[in-house]
């Protein structure tokens, strides 16, 4: 299993997982997006942090349809759960072939392109976030810590 973890706060060990509040499973086709961050925004109805959440659940939910074999006809995973003073989100896909990086390399004109803003975007909004990468598939997750101090309950 390869853990990565581009967080800005760099622990020695994949965090630890709780019970799932909530999980959904979408057939990786791009009007599915939309339907995953409606699900989310029902589940979360109210969390101080909803709008943040939704648009991570968007934008890895993209990248899985994307980037992953889940886009060839497979599905992708959405799971919250709740961490007391935070939600986490993962979004599972069906993997991919070889490791290649989360993200262009600074300077490509990959990195340059506005169509890959996605986990960018995932850095400036999650307290922290990294990826796991298996043979089967990837899972990448997410930490969205709640302005008033509590997780979803």
């Amino acid at each position: 299993m390869a853990v990565m973890s581009p967080e800005r706060s760099h622990p020695t060990s994949v965090p630890r997982r709780t019970s799932a509040i909530w999980r959904g499973r979408f057939p990786a086709t791009a009007d599915q997006v939309a339907v995953a961050r409606r699900a989310v925004s029902t589940e979360l109805f109210g969390y101080s942090e909803l709008d943040d959440v939704v648009l991570i659940v968007s934008e890895l939910a993209t990248n899985a349809i994307r980037h992953s074999r889940s886009g060839q006809g497979g599905l992708f995973e959405v799971i919250l759960r709740d961490l007391d003073s935070a939600v986490r989100i993962e979004v599972r896909d069906e993997g991919k072939d070889g490791l290649q990086p989360l993200q262009p390399l600074p300077g490509t004109d990959e990195a340059l392109a506005e169509s890959h803003r996605g986990l960018e975007i995932v850095q400036l909004l999650a307290d922290r976030w990294g990826c796991i990468r298996e043979e089967s598939h990837t899972v990448v997750w997410c930490d969205v810590r709640s302005a008033v101090g509590r997780g979803v309950a």
